[in-house]
């Protein structure tokens, strides 16, 4: 492993020759080699910490894996963004989801309607006396089986549209969904990623929808 040459390292290079050393030595910075635009990272292991490698990648916008004898691959801080992302996103997509999902619920039933709606829906899971009456004290399957419930749907059908199955459905996979990931019992994968967009951005319209209604209904 010799050095790194990149648009970094040419740039920074280049900018060191004036017109008059490019005119003299008679060649254009194309006709340069490559050795003279070389650039010196530092190494990791790849069992290093992240949080060792910070400012050399903060530095240098990268880091060497493995050793200059034996180079194992190249490290930006795009790829650790990208990782992150990755990792991060669905657990930021389930959090919409949930706080678009109360906000409809708050918007479809006043606090005592939604306390007798629990009642219906979840006094046996509960029993009468433990019937959670808050949206804060009621996990997201909850609000799953609140809405779902053939009693309480009229409520939020205005809200939610399509039908009681449909919306039950889409629920039910959120929910498996966020079970999975909060509970790390497996690796969230491509589509498990769509889908919890696709149900994200199905709820925030929904969401958006319910606000137009409601700027129209006061302006009335």
């Amino acid at each position: 492993m010799l050095g790194v040459f990149s648009y970094r390292s040419f740039a920074k290079a280049i900018a060191a020759y004036s017109w008059q050393d490019l005119s003299q030595q008679k060649c254009a910075p194309g006709d340069l080699k490559v050795e003279e635009f070389l650039e010196t990272f530092e190494f990791a292991r790849v069992t290093a910490e992240m949080q060792q490698v910070f400012d050399a990648m903060d530095r240098d916008n990268g880091i060497l894996i493995g050793s200059p004898e034996k180079l194992q691959g190249v490290l930006t801080p795009m790829d650790f963004l990208r990782y992150l992302y990755r990792v991060a996103s669905p657990f930021v997509m389930v959090s919409e989801i949930e706080l678009a999902l109360r906000a409809l619920i708050r918007l479809a039933v006043d606090p005592h309607e939604l306390s007798k709606c629990a009642e219906r829906s979840l006094g046996k899971l509960y029993g009468a006396d433990k019937v959670p009456k808050t949206l804060e004290e009621m996990t997201f399957d909850n609000y799953r089986l609140i809405i779902a419930h053939g009693e309480n749907w009229s409520r939020f059908e205005p809200l939610l549209g399509g039908n009681r199955p449909r919306t039950a459905a889409k629920l039910k996979e959120i929910c498996d969904l966020r079970n999975d990931l909060f509970h790390f019992k497996r690796e969230i994968m491509l589509r498990d990623h769509e889908t919890l967009s696709e149900h994200r951005n199905w709820l925030l319209l929904k969401a958006k929808q319910a606000e137009v209604r409601g700027r129209v209904g006061d302006a009335k």
